[in-house]
């Protein structure tokens, strides 16, 4: 019997010294995450996008669980037009840390700009937004009604896509951000955007202009859970 209690004794402190060992493993690579989800940072600052990526590809790989990360490299991936990568990443990171505040508004908005008179139909887009805190980053696919006055733009691409950039602040619940067509199609020019929050966080109503002279109203609604709607649908 003593013997067999000291192996079941042994048993239990190689175990319990195994974990030991793990957790301080994981320790030592989340503080590696962390840095290298620093440095990410800083090298998509200075405007060195490749690097970056490199940089949070490592982080992740360090820390699956960073949700952080996922958001630093969904900006990154936004900017290089890697647009399918950052709408996974926007998705993931609400799937790691769907409470913190500082990314609440992360993920897909369906939203519609209206032309002022009425005379131009208004057009459906889907927004993917990224939030940091203050900063928010998000690519749009919307409906191509361009062509019809712009000869730049051609006529059987079915959508146009851009980048936006901007700032929401928590304590106004104003959300601020530039659409730029990525060019893509033909369009490269900028939109103003500028929108206040619902009380219940599921919908933006503001104005949008175009270099400050004329524009119109527009309106983005949180995407329901399991809800897919493409810009042309009508749902």
């Amino acid at each position: 019997m003593q013997s067999r209690n000291l192996a079941w004794l042994s048993a239990f402190l190689v175990l319990a010294c195994l974990a030991i060992l793990a957790a301080r493993a994981q320790e030592v690579r989340s503080k590696d995450a962390d840095k290298a989800l620093q440095r990410g940072k800083e090298l998509f600052a200075s405007g060195d996008l490749e690097k970056a990526l490199e940089k949070l590809d490592e982080a992740i790989k360090l820390d699956p669980k960073l949700a952080a990360a996922r958001v630093a490299r969904a900006f990154v991936e936004n900017v290089m037009k890697k647009y399918d990568a950052a709408n996974a990443d926007a998705a993931e990171a609400r799937r790691l840390d769907p409470k913190n505040q500082e990314y609440h508004l992360t993920g897909v908005w369906y939203g519609t700009y209206v032309y002022p008179g009425g005379g131009v139909a208004s057009v459906r887009f889907r927004l993917t937004l990224v939030q940091d805190g203050k900063k928010i980053s998000a690519n749009v696919r919307e409906q191509n009604t361009f062509w019809e006055s712009n000869p730049n733009v051609p006529r059987d691409v079915p959508f146009l896509y851009a980048i936006c950039d901007g700032e929401y602040d928590p304590a106004t619940k104003q959300l601020r951000f530039t659409k730029t067509y990525d060019g893509a199609s033909g369009a490269s020019h900028s939109v103003e955007y500028s929108g206040t929050l619902s009380d219940d966080g599921t919908q933006f109503d503001g104005d949008w202009s175009i270099g400050g002279a004329g524009g119109g109203s527009f309106r983005l609604q949180k995407a329901r859970p399991g809800q897919r709607t493409d810009p042309e649908s009508t749902n």
